[in-house]
């Protein structure tokens, strides 16, 4: 049986519909010599005669296998016949699950054909629907009927074959066919593999078919974790609040501050911070603030406000485990930029600021974390004019009790008064607030700090070493095209530019990002990485580190609807595939001032662009209305790094300045 097994699998390499025939000859024999399958060919065969076009068959041999007794005497007889359907009692394998699942979906779209007739490309008709559809007797509403019918039972399919192994749909869609594994279990990522090796070319060869599925099945994608993520799925954009981080054993690691004792001063209350009010009361930080670098110099990019780039904003928060009861641990957070970076978390400590010992609450980790917000940076030496801490505690804003704190803070508002520093609180819900509150509570379990102490950020600047701008070019597919169209990309990438690489294999992307000096940024071309998982999470966990990625040239061109959207999805993002149009496009004022450079970029220009829909307003660059959700240029925040996708399909200059500046090269 296993050299039979063998030849039969020796036959398929051979990829022609005679080696294919002969192939299921073989298995079907060995089934009927040999029921107990202990070689798994019924996991073969159904995907056999789809490929040859034996539909009525495979769903013959689907349902026997589907109705066994609950013995499993018949399986030694080999007097019985193959097809004997009887009482159903078993479920089917993971691999005949999915042979049902696509004759469902071709029988699904040869109706279709009938429903919806097009001149060209002809589809051949399966002759399960031949038989069932007749041209002469044709009936417009028994055909939509049949549509419906169909199409809710490939849909159950779906969700069926998903429970059953949910890693299956993704290996699927990916462009690369893993080896057979040597081992598998239920549900496993390897059963998962060796299903796909068994059925990929059924679906390929079904026209349509993988285009369908890659849409259908989006609703089973979920966010790419990573293998070297600290924090885990976030959905990340440039509104801090829509992320979870959550601190590392270290809570310094890749901060940039010292402790230092700052001068305490008694506030005397001759300024009182006031209340910062938006404009609209449903305008949240993101919009209002969106991170920007404060200057050409800077390393970090901070929250500053769109209309007046002198005021910036920064998050506190306070938590407390057993507030109120015996053993209580507070924390405190203060998030002051976009990056995990950003986030100074710390206890609470036993003693005020002048010595007194407290007992630890919530609401005095929430007044401690505005202190902190305050006294961690030289706020008037980073060009600001006003500082507005937004907290989610009425406590801080109304000011009650926890004298020394209260006094401590009206002299922090008092010293930077003195300095021309205005300081403001705004009171926002803990939701737009969580990063500095989940931050917080991971701080309560950090070791018991006694006395008062200041945590001060340093002001670092970029150095000549750490403006360098590293680019890798990602063409998988259509290199001939990149450098044929995008003639003044690659020429002025390569003259800005402090290294431009290129990887033209999945191989090549893997080594080049894991090289030192790793890439800076990552233009990827075309629509290859969407199909790949290896590149894909390669990328983005390049990407998650801080690496800036660009989605750009012919990236949008050569993406189906479903490998769009999944891809957006397992990065984490809510933005959907839109509209494809020609039309005047206007940069929104604020949008793209978290960009060095980004004042050169033009006012408005008029690319043919595939936008990006639900984009939030703050990720928006270029956009046919002010405050439209669809962008045909958008920019984000993921993880430490950042994204950017450039919808233009004809490569205009106003796109060649907007990757210029993407890349800070502008």
């Amino acid at each position: 049986m296993r050299a039979r097994f063998a030849a039969a699998n020796a036959l398929l390499k051979a990829n022609t519909r005679d080696a294919v025939e002969a192939a299921l000859d073989h298995f079907v024999d060995m089934l009927r010599l040999g029921r107990s399958d202990n070689l798994g060919v019924r996991d073969i065969i159904p995907s056999l005669m789809l490929r040859l076009g034996h539909e009525q068959q495979c769903y013959d041999f689907l349902k026997w296998w589907a109705n066994q007794s609950d013995t499993t005497d018949h399986l030694d007889d080999t007097n019985l016949p193959l097809i004997d359907p009887f009482t159903a009692k078993y479920c089917l394998d993971l691999s005949q699950l999915v042979a049902l699942t696509l004759l469902k979906m071709r029988m699904y779209l040869d109706v279709d054909s009938y429903e919806n007739p097009r001149p060209w490309p002809k589809r051949a008709v399966g002759d399960i629907v031949k038989t069932r559809v007749n041209p002469i007797r044709y009936v417009e509403h028994h055909v939509s009927r049949l549509m419906q019918d169909l199409k809710k039972q490939y849909q159950a399919l779906l969700k069926v074959v998903h429970d059953a192994n949910s890693h299956f749909w993704e290996a699927l869609v990916d462009d690369e066919t893993r080896s057979p594994p040597e081992s598998y279990s239920a549900g496993s990522p390897e059963e998962a593999d060796l299903a796909v090796f068994h059925c990929k070319a059924s679906w390929e060869e079904s026209d349509d078919a993988m285009v369908m599925i890659n849409v259908e099945t989006c609703q089973f994608a979920s966010v790419y974790v990573g293998a070297n993520t600290v924090d885990g799925p976030r959905n990340t954009n440039t509104n801090p609040t829509n992320t979870n981080p959550t601190n590392t054993n270290s809570p310094y690691a890749g901060q940039v501050y010292t402790a230092k004792s700052l001068e305490k001063v008694l506030g005397t209350g001759r300024v009182i911070p006031s209340v910062f009010t938006p404009f609209t009361p449903f305008a949240s930080p993101a919009d209002l603030f969106p991170p920007r670098f404060s200057s050409s110099r800077s390393l970090s990019s901070r929250f500053i406000s769109s209309d007046d780039q002198r005021k910036a904003l920064v998050f506190a928060a306070g938590a407390c485990s057993n507030d109120g009861q015996s053993e209580p641990r507070a924390g405190w957070a203060v998030v002051c930029g976009p990056t995990q970076a950003d986030v100074v978390t710390h206890r609470l400590e036993s003693k005020g600021p002048f010595g007194d010992a407290w007992l630890q609450t919530r609401n005095r980790a929430e007044l401690r974390a505005v202190i902190a917000a305050l006294r961690i940076r030289d706020w008037k030496n980073n060009a600001f004019s006003s500082i507005i801490v937004a907290t989610n505690s009425a406590y801080v804003v109304k000011a009650l009790k926890n004298r020394d704190l209260w006094e401590l803070l009206l002299g922090e508002v008092e010293r930077w008064d003195n300095q021309g520093l205005e300081v403001q609180l705004w009171k926002i819900t803990r939701k737009k607030n969580i990063v500095a509150y989940i931050a917080a509570i991971a701080a309560t379990d950090k070791p018991t700090v006694p006395d008062f102490g200041d945590l001060v950020f340093d002001t670092p600047t970029r150095t000549t070493a750490e403006s360098q701008t590293r680019v890798l070019e990602i063409c998988l597919e259509t290199e001939d095209m990149y450098d044929n169209i995008y003639q003044r990309f690659t020429s002025g990438l390569k003259a800005r530019a402090t290294s431009v690489d290129r990887a033209t294999t999945v191989e090549k992307v893997l080594t080049k990002l894991t090289q030192q000096p790793t890439p800076t940024v990552i233009l990827v071309t075309d629509g290859a990485i969407t199909r790949n998982k290896r590149a894909f999470d390669a990328v983005v966990d390049h990407l998650r580190k801080g690496s800036t990625a660009i989605l750009a040239c012919s990236f949008s061109s050569w993406v189906t609807l479903g490998e769009f959207n999944r891809f957006f999805i397992k990065l984490g993002l809510p933005w959907r595939r839109g509209p494809y149009y020609r039309t005047t496009f206007r940069l929104r004022p604020g949008a793209s001032g978290a960009v060095p450079g980004a004042a050169r970029l033009p006012a408005s220009y008029s690319p043919k662009a595939l936008l990006v829909s639900n984009v939030e307003r703050s990720a928006a660059w270029y956009t046919e209305e002010a405050n439209s959700r669809e962008a045909a240029v958008a920019w984000t925040k993921v993880g430490s790094g950042h994204l950017g996708y450039v919808g233009d399909v004809n490569g205009e200059d106003g796109s060649y300045n907007v990757v210029m500046a993407m890349c800070g090269l502008l």
